[in-house]
């Protein structure tokens, strides 16, 4: 780490006590600190929040590094503010609105924070920091391996999930038909608000994990793969397994280049689309007994693509799918497996509630860390550390962007994590 003489050493160890704090907070992505008018603070945008001190103590200047992506991210911002005040004119703007938006403003800030925190660290020092990353997934992933074993009405399920404002809690015991995952142990729902969601997240660790046991095979790491996979297939989490599929699937077109990646892309992308044709809609019939989640996903799903083509060019507004659901119910509709609560899908979300404006922007704003990445791993010739970080880290950009395919939202912290990560490795030789 680039030492800091106005601060001294033992400045430099509090600021490594913040940060090794915030890493150790990104996996509690269901433990709330507080509510605040019916809204929960995650303990993450409290260790996020004080790396903003973090930053002020370390910035010896007043410049901000703003990358193209975070340019970009910011033009969705204001397209989202300017769509508040258009339906402001028109007497339409509800308190959903405004949480919405602020929702997109402070992870916009979290990414900023996080990219301008990274740029003033050396590549070692960043190479460490997913070290870290990982051995706390490790160990989370160990604790959570306990809800495998133990009663479904235990403890270990209820530990460090309380934020029931941000997210619908899965309690097994409410859902003793689907509690059974692999080997018929208990599903798992490790720190997050459900399983899918905990697949998710064990995901991207895995991503990290997998080119360096490939290029740079140590014992350790292998490990540290099979002690997360395992708790990752407990989950039984199609949002995770198909991330998870559908990144190492995509890969090869990171690192291919020519005719050869051409073709890759056009193989990925009928898997990609089989793939999410058979996970969500092969063995989906109205009015049949079928896996009521399949059902509520497609309910979800359906709704808001009708919502899109009702409101093509602004949506709904941010925030209001569920303000507008009712308005685009079905015949047919299976309610007794759920009405569509949430669109399930963050890409439709954004079409339903911003329209193709608004989804067309965040396309762009991954396009243009996927870019980055893609010209930093072909940059990249020599089998080193950086090769296994670099190629570790597309499969975990991968890994987010497809998992938007079956989440509903942004309001995870780690997200933004490999993203500025990315963004400040890839501007650098």
């Amino acid at each position: 780490m680039q030492s800091i003489s106005k601060n001294g050493t033992d400045g430099i160890g509090l600021q490594l006590a913040m940060f090794y704090l915030y890493l150790l907070s990104l996996p509690f992505l269901a433990l709330s600190v507080k509510t605040i008018n019916g809204k929960d603070v995650l303990v993450s945008y409290l260790t996020t929040a004080l790396l903003l001190f973090y930053f002020f103590m370390r910035k010896d200047n007043a410049r901000i590094f703003f990358p193209k992506e975070a340019k970009i991210f910011f033009v969705f911002l204001i397209f989202i503010l300017a769509t508040i005040i258009y339906f402001l004119f028109f007497g339409v703007v509800d308190q959903k609105n405004i949480s919405g938006a602020v929702t997109i403003a402070l992870y916009l800030f979290f990414y900023v924070l996080l990219i301008n925190i990274f740029v003033l660290q050396d590549k070692k020092t960043i190479f460490k920091y997913i070290d870290v990353f990982i051995i706390i997934c490790f160990f989370v992933s160990l604790y959570s391996f306990l809800q495998a074993i133990l009663p479904v009405n235990s403890i270990v399920y209820k530990l460090f999930r309380n934020a029931s404002n941000a997210y619908t809690i899965w309690d097994p015991t409410m859902h003793l038909g689907t509690h059974k995952g692999f080997i018929n142990l208990n599903r798992i729902t490790g720190l997050a608000a459900e399983p899918g969601l905990w697949a998710a997240f064990l995901s991207i660790p895995l991503c990290l994990l997998l080119p360096r046991i490939y290029y740079r095979f140590r014992t350790i790491d292998f490990y540290i793969f099979i002690g997360i996979l395992f708790p990752f297939l407990l989950t039984a989490g199609r949002t995770g397994f198909l991330s998870l599929f559908l990144a190492i699937i995509s890969f090869p077109c990171f690192i291919l280049t020519g005719n050869k990646r051409r073709i890759c892309i056009v193989l990925a992308v009928i898997v990609i689309t089989l793939s999410i044709f058979w996970g969500l809609f092969a063995e989906f019939r109205f009015g049949q007994n079928k896996d009521w989640s399949t059902i509520e996903r497609a309910n979800g799903m359906i709704i808001a693509t009708k919502m899109f083509v009702a409101n093509p060019l602004f949506g709904v507004g941010i925030g209001k799918y569920r303000l507008e659901q009712d308005k685009y119910q079905f015949e047919g509709i299976n309610v007794a497996a759920g009405k569509g609560e949430y669109p399930y899908s963050y890409y439709l979300s954004l079409a339903a509630e911003t329209g193709i404006v608004g989804l067309a922007l965040w396309l762009f704003f991954l396009k243009s860390i996927g870019n980055k990445i893609y010209k930093k791993n072909v940059s990249i010739k020599i089998n080193t550390e950086e090769k296994a970080v670099c190629f570790g880290l597309t499969l975990a950009f991968l890994s987010i962007v497809f998992g938007w395919i079956n989440i509903g939202g942004i309001n995870s912290v780690y997200y933004f994590f490999i993203f500025a990560i990315i963004s400040v490795l890839c501007k650098r030789n």
